[in-house]
């Protein structure tokens, strides 16, 4: 679900412009959390005595996060950009403090929301008046402008201050050099499938570094009960919704069965339209042995290839279904020649589906590209699952090497069943949905 919240900013220690700058930058930079607009900056007389004037901004994001890991990533941003602890009402190089989260109430030991002491502090409802004069606190009812007006209190000074906060420049957005990088400097990286525009946004917004639209779209949105059946034309179709809603992710579209595997200049054919017309920054094959042909060929063309090993969906029938692969020594000893043999042909990141964690840990040791983990293990250097097996937007049990973290079946399921329940009641549509 996502949330749009308010985050009030303050300092007055050392270069306050800077600390304040810094603190937009690090939340921009903040999984999960979007940058929506920065309020003007305001000079205010400090609460506690002795102590320089604090400079104030407020901040209006949308997040995916919870309130409480929001409150942890805030802390981090204090500590990071060198808060020191002080006593209560001291100086400050950087405050930043959790005001409204849409519309929840919470009262805990940890966390208050709205914040306590928001309604009766100039240097926060001025800059929250200017980003959202129409808002509404969740516990008063009022507007911030009507919050705003009720404020009297001449003992807090305030005044515009001439400096403006500027949303930092976009991070670029994730190449195969980024994923390279990643492994080098050992940042794990996040990647998850998407067949369409909102799920692509979705992703952007979370942060997500690859999108895979893969050919498991056959199964999981087309009703086939394998891979196989799914056509170029219909991987066309989705990565062309999933690129329409893409700005950030690394785009790398499947092939499917049957359309790269034996001849390479018509591998190099076909692939190219999932490019030219899909939009695909990269894509994907299965397999090594037969298809390295076709792969040297792809990157010749300037191609970007993934490779994909272990269990491989297009080779259910041959596998005899879906098996992990590499459990005795010489199915091991296969897959670690077949990863170098890829890399050999120039592909930037290799998948490992359905593979014992020491056997993918020995394979991600060995290769210089980062390889990308789906039921391989911890030690991979990335993770990659099927966006609805995530959300758990699912009526059938998932994978053993699925975490859902959420789940959204049974939550749609209630939804429409209360919409058929109203409709057959006639209590839908309501005044509230009638044009008069």
């Amino acid at each position: 679900m996502v949330s749009k919240i308010f985050i009030a900013l303050g300092s007055n220690v050392g270069d306050r412009q800077l600390f304040l700058q810094q603190a937009v930058r690090s939340l921009e930079e903040t999984q999960g959390v979007s940058l929506i607009k920065i309020s003007p900056v305001y000079e205010t007389s400090p609460v506690g005595p002795d102590q320089p004037a604090f400079l104030n901004a407020v901040v209006e994001l949308s997040t995916v996060l919870s309130p409480k890991d929001l409150l942890v990533r805030l802390k981090k941003i204090e500590t990071v950009l060198g808060r020191k602890k002080r006593r209560r009402w001291g100086p400050r190089e950087i405050d930043l403090d959790l005001i409204l989260f849409g519309s929840q109430k919470l009262n805990t030991k940890d966390l208050v929301v709205p914040h306590a002491r928001f309604r009766e502090r100039k240097f926060v409802l001025w800059p929250l008046a200017d980003l959202a004069p129409h808002g509404t606190d969740p516990v008063t009812g009022l507007t911030m402008v009507g919050l705003k007006q009720k404020l009297t209190d001449p003992a807090q000074s305030i005044k515009l201050s001439p400096m403006t906060l500027k949303k930092s420049t976009p991070s670029p957005a994730v190449t195969t050099r980024s994923l390279l990088k990643m492994k080098q400097n050992g940042d794990p990286i996040v990647a998850l499938t998407a067949y369409d525009a909102p799920m692509a946004r979705l992703l952007n917004a979370a942060g997500v570094d690859l999108i895979l639209v893969g050919d498991s779209v056959a199964n999981v949105k087309l009703g086939y009960t394998n891979t196989l059946p799914v056509t170029l034309d219909e991987m066309i179709h989705h990565t062309k919704a999933v690129r329409r809603g893409n700005t950030h992710a690394l785009l790398v579209g499947d092939m499917p069965f049957l359309t790269y595997e034996f001849d390479p200049k018509d591998a190099v054919r076909r692939v190219g339209r999932l490019i030219k017309e899909g939009g695909a920054h990269a894509v994907k094959v299965e397999g090594a042995g037969g298809v390295l042909p076709s792969i040297k060929a792809l990157v010749a063309a300037n191609i970007p290839v993934m490779g994909h090993l272990g269990l491989t969906p297009q080779a259910v029938h041959r596998l005899g279904g879906y098996r992990v692969q590499g459990r005795d020594r010489r199915a091991a000893e296969a897959l670690f020649k077949e990863a170098r043999a890829l890399e050999s042909a120039g592909v930037f990141a290799l998948v490992l589906e359905a593979v014992p964690a020491p056997v993918a840990k020995r394979i991600t040791k060995a290769l210089k590209i980062p390889t990308i983990g789906i039921g391989a293990g911890p030690f991979t250097d990335g993770q990659i699952l099927v966006l609805d097996d995530l959300l758990g937007f699912s009526d059938a049990p998932p994978p053993k090497f699925v975490r859902p973290y959420a789940s959204l079946w049974p939550v749609a399921l209630d939804a429409v069943y209360r919409f058929g329940q109203d409709v057959k009641a006639r209590r839908f549509p309501g005044p509230e949905e009638t044009y008069q």
